[in-house]
């Protein structure tokens, strides 16, 4: 699979940003592309509908818990975002698995995906405070 399709944002706060959570990360995807497997869900989503549908399922289990109100809490929004990209990542590689899911494939795959997008985020923000210190 191509490292276009991947969503995450390694800017974004809840993104793994060192090896251990890119390990938790790869991990994740390989168990979501397992389960959409098991449930045979279409391959055919458009990311707007599949997010519509991940939110409707968050706010579903929120009520259930009786946390539905706490929805609105900054931490718990930028929470539901990383998901957000976590499942979409996994549906790609789902979608991307038609004829076999190689588990194997896949974590090292998007391990090897998040460990060069943190490098990627390290050094942008190395390099934002290197030109901040030039205009000091």
């Amino acid at each position: 699979m191509s490292s276009t399709v991947i969503a995450m944002d390694y800017s974004h706060p809840e993104a793994p940003s060192n090896m251990t959570e890119c390990v938790e990360y790869a991990n994740n995807v390989v168990s979501l592309v397992e389960k959409m497997q098991e449930s045979e869900i279409p391959r055919d989503i458009s990311r707007e509908r599949y997010e519509e549908n991940l939110s409707e399922k968050i706010v579903q289990i929120a009520h259930e818990n009786g946390t539905e109100d706490k929805l609105n809490d900054e931490t718990l929004e930028r929470v539901v975002e990383y998901l957000m990209l976590t499942h979409w990542d996994a549906y790609n590689w789902y979608k991307s698995t038609q004829y076999g899911v190689q588990p194997e494939v896949i974590y090292q795959t998007a391990w090897a995906d998040c460990d060069i997008g943190v490098a990627d985020q390290e050094q942008k923000e190395l390099m934002e405070q290197l030109e901040g210190m030039r205009s000091e």
